[in-house]
């Protein structure tokens, strides 16, 4: 796929391994955003269900797939997560990247138990997540975040893996890539963003 610079590039991840997929070319990918990977994949011969709660970025993807000529093969489905369940059907690849961390600790791990279900045999669970790392706000800054913004009260109550949970989740599968890093965000003009973070990413196969 010819990279546009408003959508970025597909994440590694998706380059690197969805390619070892044979049969049942179904995608499914969770905040699915702009639908970088999402085209990538459509491109690629997949029938993707792109789901996401935004509708400006799905009317984006929209106009980008009609475009490529790709309408065919990607569905595009608006839905917050947070209170809705995933879409039905077996899927050969399923993307979490970057959507995980949106969700509360208990919603996250329901939707974590339907990825697992809703992935074929021999399908490729791709997720990329924050970790409980980084520079933490003390007690006295939550509460005084909390008193004055409602994104850091969002902030501090979504979902964030601690070290190895991510990789625990799919015991039961091969996981073939996982890695933990820490990422420098300290540009970031942004005072409720720490300094920095850490991201788990991992691959894996449903054996």
């Amino acid at each position: 796929m010819k990279n546009n610079p408003q959508l970025g590039s597909p994440n590694p991840l998706v380059e690197n391994y969805s390619g070892r997929v044979i049969d049942n070319h179904d995608c499914l990918d969770l905040g699915c955003g702009l639908g970088v990977n999402s085209l990538y994949l459509a491109q690629r011969g997949f029938r993707v269900t792109a789901v996401d709660q935004n509708a400006r970025c799905l009317s984006a993807l929209q106009q980008e797939a009609k475009k490529a000529g790709l309408e065919n093969q990607i569905r595009i489905v608006q839905r917050n997560l947070a209170i809705k369940t995933i879409p039905r059907g077996k899927y050969s690849v399923v993307l979490a990247i970057d959507f995980l961390h949106f969700l509360q600790p208990k919603r996250c791990e329901k939707i974590m138990k339907i990825i697992k279900a809703r992935t074929a045999q021999g399908g490729v669970v791709i997720a990329k997540a924050f970790l409980q790392t980084g520079t933490p706000l003390s007690p006295k800054q939550q509460r005084w975040l909390k008193l004055f913004s409602q994104k850091a009260i969002d902030l501090l109550e979504r979902k964030k893996f601690q070290r190895n949970e991510l990789r625990d989740w799919f015991d039961d599968f091969d996981v073939i890539h996982y890695r933990e890093f820490t990422v420098d965000a300290s540009g970031k003009e942004d005072p409720l963003e720490v300094q920095h973070y850490g991201v788990a990413e991992i691959v894996a196969v449903k054996s």
